[in-house]
């Protein structure tokens, strides 16, 4: 499992994403560690920002931000629970389902 950074992703996000230090605090407070099929992904993305191609139960990465309208960090989350052992087959087609849905914006 990989574990961020904290404080080089709460530098990125105030910084880059206008993120308030304290919610930045929060958001990393639970930010899981991440599974090893995603940790070059992220660690890219943490030096350099470039989001590479990477699909997980048949998810791109890509797709997920544009679909859920979320940054970088939030779809590495989304794709992470994918690969959770004790997620059922039941459970991940229902998540899968969910990210290939828009949320409803009101």
């Amino acid at each position: 499992m990989f574990v961020i950074d904290q404080e080089k992703t709460r530098k990125i996000l105030v910084d880059e994403y206008g993120y308030k230090p304290i919610n930045a605090d929060l958001f990393l407070k639970r930010f899981p560690p991440i599974h090893d099929e995603l940790a070059d992904v992220v660690a890219t993305w943490l030096d350099s920002r470039e989001i590479q191609d990477i699909s997980i139960g048949g998810l791109a990465l890509k797709d997920v931000m544009q679909i859920q309208r979320c940054h970088f960090l939030i779809a590495i989350q989304y794709l992470n629970r994918l690969l959770d052992e004790d997620l059922s087959p039941k459970e991940k087609e229902a998540h899968i389902q969910s990210l290939r849905t828009p949320p409803v914006i009101w």
